[in-house]
């Protein structure tokens, strides 16, 4: 359909919307644009045709989480990495079972697959994660986690770090 709208249009040079079976954004691009499009006809119309039928086959992409805070409402401080280095670790956490204190030197993002986690800071913060949910873990805060569903839970966290810096760090 839009392959035959750019034919007629390249044949014709015109852009009357009678000529045109096609929907109504497009035929108003063409109408607005009709000085524009007479004169790079091959390149307007073939840039509209190739949008067009890519969308059809485009990826599918869905914003979980962006943010500038923590979930206890921190704002994330500034990172200054001299030697980066990403850690990306899937943490299953058995049913019922509880992490020890700990707490992390650097930002590290998480994304609950399946089951239930609570994670409790020592400042009395609780948050509840189910399947689905991003997590922008505390930094410098001592905290654990609790897998408190019926079922383990699964975790997949970023980190994002100097390669020398731990991951986390247990508290004694």
């Amino acid at each position: 359909m839009i392959l035959y709208a750019f034919r007629a249009y390249h044949k014709s040079h015109t852009c009357k919307h009678k000529k045109f079976d096609i929907d109504s954004s497009i035929v108003f691009y063409f109408i607005k644009g009709e000085f524009i499009m007479k004169k790079y006809i091959p390149f307007w119309a073939f840039s509209a045709c190739v949008l067009i039928s890519s969308a059809a086959y485009a990826a599918n992409s869905e914003t979980v989480i962006q943010t500038d805070s923590h979930w206890n409402k921190q704002a994330i401080k500034p990172i200054h990495i001299e030697h980066p280095q990403v850690t990306i670790l899937r943490i299953t956490i058995p049913a019922g079972e509880k992490l020890s204190m700990h707490k992390h030197p650097i930002l590290n993002i998480g994304y609950l697959t399946k089951g239930e986690l609570t994670v409790r800071s020592e400042d009395g913060g609780v948050l509840v994660l189910h399947p689905g949910d991003p997590i922008v873990e505390l930094v410098d805060i001592w905290h654990y986690g609790e897998s408190t569903g019926s079922e383990d839970a699964e975790i997949v966290v970023t980190y994002v770090g100097d390669k020398e810096d731990p991951l986390s760090i247990a508290k004694e």
